[in-house]
């Protein structure tokens, strides 16, 4: 149900872990469907730096603000330019070209927080996921 090769947190956003210690994030397919339809995100500019946990990026929908918190520590290494002509494209391809930014990772050893696809799942199926 949730893709296989990504990695997720309990605030409902996804990572992929790319072979040269960086990292392409976005929101879950569940997150999109909460939000509702996209009209404006607000991407961290690049080079900067955040914190595992600390909010980086905004999505604005006509009923709510969501932030997005950083699932990894690292440096913001590339965004969606794409997002910010159609932000919609979230809601169409989350997993694909729905991504938001690449980072590059400060600290690996916090890849080992995030769950794969199969504990993500069990974690959406028991319903305590962040509202």
């Amino acid at each position: 149900m949730y893709p296989e090769d990504l990695l997720y947190t309990k605030s409902n956003v996804w990572v992929k872990i790319n072979s040269n210690d960086t990292a392409r994030i976005g929101i879950t397919d569940f997150l999109q469907k909460k939000v509702g339809k996209v009209q404006f995100v607000d991407l961290p500019d690049i080079h900067t730096e955040h914190d595992q946990f600390d909010p980086f990026i905004i999505i604005e929908s006509d009923d709510v603000m969501n932030e997005v918190y950083a699932p990894l520590s690292g440096k913001v290494i590339s965004v969606n330019d794409e997002i910010d002509d159609d932000p919609a494209i979230i809601n169409h391809e989350p997993y694909d070209d729905g991504w938001l930014v690449e980072i590059e990772v400060s600290h690996e050893d916090e890849i080992n927080s995030l769950m794969d696809y199969v504990e993500y799942e069990e974690f959406m199926d028991a319903g305590e996921f962040d509202d």
